[in-house]
């Protein structure tokens, strides 16, 4: 998300939100100047709808006022570093979802700020993310009513803290995040790792982790829970009270899988990443007829969800990239069954850390930043719980999956 300032540090206007897909004909056309392998050679990544260089982009097409007086471009946690200790900064795991980052080197790329017309003093100084980058001011202080002078550090972003809390800090380590949005990620100690071919692998995020000479490739999914919860709101939009009887389907919901009905859900609410790069892209049910209710809707959405996983899962595995182990977090942990599914699907042992989400990673950044923790010590989690996959449905899901991969391949065409 793009946070601007003018060059007094006075906001110009709203931030312009990671999930805007109005961005996504200006990715492209920034895409163009250099062309994506070029593009995927310094960012690691191809340049998405959510990242900042195409909201940049935009603004300069459709708000040209606003774009002449930019002074400073911060992501939102970055501004609420800059209220907190009047110090423009950012950390490397954020930097890298700009799509002006050189991911390798941990930096800012010149080539690629000149080369969109932007400018090189809009952008922060970079810091890893256990820095220290300045201290809270009396002001800062005052309004959070805490003591001035504490020190305040780089931070990161939610994937980056999701990965710490759950313990997740090297090579081959491996983590499925099912919230609001899903993502899959593996941890890696080699950035050359992420020359691989840009056909076979454009989809894949690669980013800095939080933790030094560390990264992560990460497969992402827009609508993982969300779709759930959209579910549930449409079904019960006329008598809000049915909410929480749809949330009990849920979990009646899988115990319907092994009805063979074929009913299938594409969970691309609201566009898609990985594998298909298509802000287009839009939900689908397939295959309803008149023995489908509720519940077994429900369940294809879970299955989705899933199979979306499944998609992240094996762009990751086609760059070569060793997935040695696989964690589970996110609301998704909440819901035994839904985790089961999961590693059915997925077809490897999903492990359940100890974790209380990406604030617990920030606080553990905090703590090892000032020496309270060292990395070896975050890293022994312990775990709550492993779900092992289920053979029974190995065929069932294989099966099913190859047809939800058929099925976005003759719609997309229609979106």
């Amino acid at each position: 998300s793009a946070v601007l300032l003018d060059e007094h540090g006075e906001l110009l206007m709203k931030s312009l939100l990671w999930n805007d897909s109005r961005t996504g004909t200006s990715a492209l056309r920034l895409e163009q100047l250099v062309g994506a392998g070029r593009v995927k050679e310094i960012t690691g990544n191809r340049i998405m709808p959510a990242f900042t260089a195409a909201k940049l982009e935009w603004i300069k097409e459709f708000q040209p006022d606003v774009f002449a007086r930019i002074g400073t471009v911060l992501l939102p946690k970055d501004y609420i570093r800059y209220r907190m200790t009047g110090e423009f900064a950012t950390d490397v795991s954020d930097g890298s979802g700009t799509s002006v980052f050189d991911v390798a080197k941990r930096g800012w790329s010149d080539e690629l700020i000149e080369a969109f017309g932007f400018r090189r003093s809009w952008f922060p100084a970079v810091f890893e993310s256990a820095s220290i980058t300045g201290h809270l001011t009396r002001e800062g202080a005052r309004i959070l009513g805490l003591t001035p002078g504490i020190p305040v550090i780089a931070g990161c972003g939610d994937n980056s803290a999701t990965a710490i809390g759950a313990g997740i800090m090297s090579h081959g380590q491996g983590l499925v995040r099912i919230g609001s949005s899903g993502a899959v990620l593996v941890t890696t100690d080699d950035p050359s790792m992420f020359h691989y071919s840009l056909e076979q692998t454009d989809s894949i995020h690669n980013f800095c982790h939080a933790i030094p000479n560390t990264w992560i490739a990460m497969g992402t999914t827009l609508s993982a829970q969300l779709a759930l919860h959209w579910f549930y709101d449409a079904m019960a939009r006329d008598d809000p009270n049915k909410r929480q009887d749809m949330e009990q389907l849920s979990h009646q919901a899988t115990d319907r899988r092994q009805v063979g009905d074929g009913l299938l859900f594409l969970p691309y609410l609201g566009g898609e990443r990985t594998p298909h790069i298509d802000f287009k892209a839009r939900g689908v049910f397939f295959g309803l007829d008149f023995t489908h209710d509720a519940g077994h809707m429900v369940r294809a959405i879970m299955e989705g969800v899933a199979f979306s996983m499944r998609d992240c899962l094996q762009v990751i595995r086609q760059a070569n990239l060793p997935v040695e182990s696989l964690r589970l977090t996110g609301e998704v942990i909440s819901h035994e069954p839904w985790s089961q599914l999961v590693a059915d699907v997925l077809g490897m042992p999903l492990s359940v850390p100890n974790h209380k989400g990406a604030a617990e990673g920030i606080a553990l950044l905090a703590g090892l930043s000032l020496g309270a923790y060292d990395t070896e010590m975050i890293a022994q989690k312990p775990l709550l719980k492993t779900y092992y996959p289920d053979d029974r449905f190995k065929v069932h899901y294989d099966n099913l999956h190859d047809k939800y991969q058929s099925l976005y391949r003759a719609v997309a065409r229609l979106f």
